[in-house]
């Protein structure tokens, strides 16, 4: 029997419905809007990864352009509905805002090494391999003074509120994380920095921004909370009771996996 791949995602349906997990797993079905917010936030990431590798904005911007405009258009039935927040015209205002006023000279750390941008690790979540744990790191990070190193994760959300902020204090996906970059690359790594792209809706009428001043076409791409958070540590007792529970998921899959009809 091959080895069974399982991400932190997989992870979560699992130790909610086996059903579930097994669905996704094998056949990758998606509720309504799931599929373009998924995708809109993969090339976002890849946006990113080229930003922190050094890339002029203008490239990055060009590299989002070509992967995300025509898809948007061919995959947003109604540009103006519920999924308005996702369309190319307006996560374009808020990329473009965000790559030209976060430079990563400027942030508190230094990319830990061009290859370690989008980076996927793999290791044995059981002893036999017969499950095996896997994850797209963002970047490895350098603290600027101390030196320790850090995962750095982004996130793009449509609402930023504080209970999911605090809710990133008992992660299951960073303890994931930081057990994998443990063991695939041996990388001494205690904590995560969070790097929040907020995927709202940027308001652009010509009525006056109270709080800025001017119309909102004019200050709209300052509306979105955009955040870094971190670093956010996690104890050797947290890695290792997320590591316990991780396998006794991974045990549960194999064998309903085993008893699942061809």
């Amino acid at each position: 029997m091959k080895s069974i791949y399982l991400d932190n995602s997989l992870l979560k349906r699992i130790a909610g419905c086996s059903t579930a997990g097994l669905i996704s797993g094998h056949h990758g079905l998606t509720v309504e809007g799931q599929g373009v917010a998924s995708y809109c936030g993969q090339i976002v990431h890849e946006t990113l990864a080229h930003h922190l590798a050094g890339m002029p904005v203008e490239r990055s911007l060009a590299h989002f352009d070509a992967h995300y405009e025509q898809w948007s258009d061919d995959h947003i039935e109604d540009p103006t509905g519920k999924l308005e927040r996702l369309t190319h015209a307006n996560v374009r205002k808020i990329m473009e805002y965000w790559l030209a006023t976060n430079s990563p000279s400027e942030w508190p750390f230094l990319v830990y090494g061009d290859e370690s941008l989008e980076h996927t690790l793999r290791a044995p979540l059981l002893d036999d391999g017969s499950v095996m744990f896997v994850g797209t790191l963002d970047a490895f990070v350098q603290d600027r003074m101390t030196g320790s190193l850090h995962i750095l994760d982004h996130k793009t959300k449509g609402r930023v509120e504080e209970p999911w902020v605090d809710s990133l204090k008992m992660s299951s996906q960073f303890m994931g994380y930081i057990w994998l970059a443990r063991q695939a690359l041996g990388l001494d790594i205690k904590s995560v920095y969070v790097n929040v792209i907020h995927l709202s809706k940027v308001p652009g009428s010509s009525r006056k921004c109270y709080t800025h001043g001017v119309p909102y076409n004019e200050c709209g791409p300052l509306h979105p909370s955009h955040r870094l958070i971190g670093p956010i540590s996690y104890s050797e007792e947290m890695i290792e009771a997320w590591l316990l529970t991780a396998r006794r998921i991974a045990r549960k899959h194999l064998v309903a996996v085993k008893n699942w009809p061809e």
